[in-house]
């Protein structure tokens, strides 16, 4: 597909692409000193931005091709910061054994919404999801991380004792 001036946000990538690196930076900057960090979003404007709610920058649907520079580009930074956001989930998958595999069989699925609510009110001990909604982002991922590195040294730990237990015998 070949970009042009006409194509909604056409202009905005054409610029950019012809765009010095240190501008790029600068340009993004300039959004993050309007709008903010991505990283510093409560959840509840995550989660809205995420479903593609542009309201926190300005934008309504109806409004969005007409998003100015400064707001294309701090919505292409929210969307490196999604991607990353993915990643880091991905990668604190708990270690776990066939029997806890059983035993949440049963279970209710939960959405990435609803499960970060959860996570979130248990982790900070808040009294409900509207405030666990006002959690921040980055707080939300250093939690995370915390659980997944107390989950694994709690794993490592029994897997150890279970060995040292099998060799008494």
């Amino acid at each position: 597909m070949k970009l042009s001036p006409t194509d909604p946000f056409g202009k905005h990538i054409l610029l950019l692409t012809n765009m010095d690196e240190e501008s790029k930076k600068r340009l993004q900057e300039d959004a993050e000193s309007v709008y903010g960090s991505p990283w510093q979003l409560t959840l509840r404007d995550f989660f809205a931005l995420s479903k593609g709610d542009l309201s926190y920058i300005g934008l309504t649907k109806f409004t969005q091709l007409k998003a100015s520079v400064r707001q294309y580009v701090w919505m292409k930074y929210f969307e490196e910061v999604v991607q990353q956001v993915a990643a880091i989930l991905k990668a604190l998958v708990h270690p776990h054994t066939s029997d806890a595999d059983r035993a949440s069989e049963k279970c209710l699925k939960m959405g990435f919404e609803e499960s970060t609510l959860v996570f979130v009110r248990n982790y900070f001990g808040l009294h409900s999801f509207a405030e666990a909604e006002n959690t921040i982002l980055s707080d939300f991922i250093i939690a995370k991380k915390d659980t997944y590195n107390n989950a694994v040294f709690q794993f490592t730990m029994n897997e150890l004792q279970r060995q040292k237990f099998k060799t008494k015998k």
